[in-house]
Formats: structure tokens, C-alpha cells, sequence
């Protein structure tokens, strides 16, 4: 049996009904490699964040937005939350932002510090030390 064609390749999330090829830089396309295992990557996380039940998960740098829509989809699982925090505006669709009601987007620098104000919740909020499942 052989292995797939990079063009087969997609992952379940939506970048305007783009694949892989289209949503990744085009250096790192060159590398098949690279691709696997960033995929590799997001199952074993995926897998963690179903096994150990997160419920509070924070991202620093939203970017793109492909592993914001990554954690949103498989924090359903356990009906839980994500955080992400970017200075810069994220570039995911407005549609599929709107899918994305678990996910609060954070528009701060995380060097400021500001933003810990912003998610406040948990037994230790209010003394600037929010708690989360995955960092």
C-alpha cells in the first residue's frame, strides 16, 4: 500500500475550504517530512487535551489561526476553553470565527502583561495568576 499524496493531505479544520498545501509557507511545503510531523504534532496534543480532560487551554500568537482552530475543535470534546493572545489582528474568516464560541481572541502584546486581567478566572484569579490545563 502506498502512502498518500501530499495533495490528499488535509487537515479537519477550515481554511476556506483550502488544503495543506495552500495554508502552509512554501518552504515548508518542500519538506513532506515537516508536514507529518506537524500533523504528528497536533494528534499527540490533540490526544492530550482529550486524555487529560483540559478544560483551560492558553495560546500565545493566534497568526493564521490554524492551531487556534485546532484547539477550539478538540476543546469541544471536553467542553472546554481557549485563550489566545496576539498583538496583531488574527486572519481566521469571520464565519468561522463565529463557529468558534469557545475561544476568546486577546488583541494585547503578551509581553505587557495586560492581558492576565482579561481572563481573570479560576481559584487564583484577581492576584494575577490565571490557571490553566495547557500553555
Amino acid at each position: 500500500m502506498t502512502e498518500p499524496s501530499l495533495s490528499a493531505v488535509k487537515l479537519n479544520v477550515h481554511f476556506d475550504d483550502r488544503n495543506i498545501e495552500d495554508v502552509l509557507h512554501p518552504d515548508f511545503l518542500m519538506h513532506e517530512d515537516a508536514i507529518k510531523q506537524y500533523l504528528g504534532i497536533w494528534q499527540i496534543i490533540s490526544h492530550y487535551v482529550i486524555f487529560s480532560q483540559a478544560k483551560r487551554v492558553l495560546e500565545f500568537g493566534t497568526r493564521e489561526g490554524y492551531s487556534t482552530q485546532l484547539f477550539s475543535k478538540v476543546l469541544r470534546k471536553t467542553e472546554g476553553r481557549l485563550w489566545t493572545v496576539d498583538k496583531d489582528d488574527h486572519k481566521i474568516a469571520p464565519e468561522i470565527v463565529k463557529e468558534m464560541d469557545n475561544v476568546t481572541f486577546i488583541k494585547q502584546n503578551v509581553m505587557d502583561k495586560n492581558w492576565i486581567d482579561t481572563i481573570g478566572a479560576g481559584p487564583n484569579a484577581g492576584r494575577g495568576e490565571p490557571e490553566f490545563d495547557l500553555l
